[in-house]
């Protein structure tokens, strides 16, 4: 639904009328108008409805189809991931690989070209033959980037999230250190706080399948010491089993090994049935076969899909 559809919904899921709704000083014509699309309605006077319908400005523009070009990348990047290993969907591979060159010749136009092109390539350039692996000076190109901001939102850190396994550990941890914690913390939108969850992640799982074992160390502390203001427990459970890896892979002692067998078994309770299997598969490389290289290849140098980064959720 547009911003005018929108409108309507709500008033008519309360029952109520245009006069009800509308702003104090607008016309019932006038309101009327705008929930034809005949004419916008600004910011106050959208704060006046949202006030008079008792509807938050979250749960709006949730309905609504704000970010309509976005969500139709979205859609078609998920839907391809479903399939894209036996490549029977060729409708969703020709739209994505079209968004990709699309995004390829307008990377550096805004941060938001850039980030979906970063996704793209940082999921499918292991599947698609299309779609190219990361290069030195391209990586080079999107640190400097990101170094050279002085503030940081919700598509700087997509971006972080998905190119921090692929940098040098110097530069890695330079640009982490620079973006967290993060500023303004109460504001931030948890779709943000996610990708900078998603970036320290990563980087700690990176770490941990090059034997960076005293770099995965540093990373855990900065993770557990930046409390994000989100009560994010998958994250919290999630670095819980990074820790207690590390451990077990430092060690050897069963007991660290217990204990991710009691995260697997919370994450199987909780029905997240694709995430066990990676855990699995990890713990597998990892332990038994001894083979983080296998890891490491998908970023060419985390086990993270395109649902589990978020993109612009």
């Amino acid at each position: 639904m547009n911003i005018a559809e929108t409108l309507k919904f709500f008033r008519q899921k309360k029952n109520l009328s245009q006069s009800e709704a509308k702003p104090k000083d607008m016309s019932q014509p006038a309101y009327s108008s705008i929930e034809r699309g005949d004419r916008s309605i600004t910011m106050k006077e959208l704060q006046e409805y949202l006030d008079n319908t008792s509807i938050s400005p979250n749960e709006f523009f949730s309905f609504s189809d704000f970010d309509k070009k976005q969500n139709e990348f979205k859609k078609v990047f998920y839907t391809l991931s479903a399939s894209v290993s036996t490549n029977t969907d060729t409708a969703a591979k020709k739209e994505l690989i079209d968004y990709y060159n699309f995004f390829n010749e307008n990377k550096w136009t805004n941060q938001r070209y850039l980030a979906n092109y970063i996704s793209i390539k940082h999921f499918y350039s292991q599947y698609l033959n299309e779609i190219e692996q990361f290069n030195s000076i391209e990586l080079d190109l999107i640190f400097d980037n990101l170094y050279n901001k002085q503030s940081y939102f919700y598509y700087d850190y997509q971006i972080l999230s998905s190119v921090i396994g692929y940098l040098h550990p110097a530069k890695a941890e330079n640009i982490l250190t620079k973006m967290i914690p993060l500023s303004y913390i109460n504001q931030r939108d948890t779709a943000t706080i996610s990708q900078a969850y998603a970036a320290l992640n990563n980087i700690i799982s990176v770490s941990i399948y090059s034997n960076m074992f005293k770099q995965a160390k540093r990373y855990l502390e900065i993770a557990e010491k930046n409390n994000m203001g989100f009560n994010e427990y998958k994250f919290k459970l999630d670095l819980m089993y990074l820790e207690n890896l590390l451990l077990y892979l430092e060690t050897g002692k069963s007991t660290y090994l217990s204990k991710i067998d009691e995260y697997k078994d919370i994450i199987k309770k909780l029905g997240m049935t694709h995430h066990l299997k990676q855990i699995e598969t990890e713990m597998k490389l990892l332990t038994f076969e001894k083979n983080p290289q296998k890891l490491l290849e998908k970023y060419n140098v985390t086990l993270m899909t395109p649902s589990e980064y978020n993109i612009n959720q």
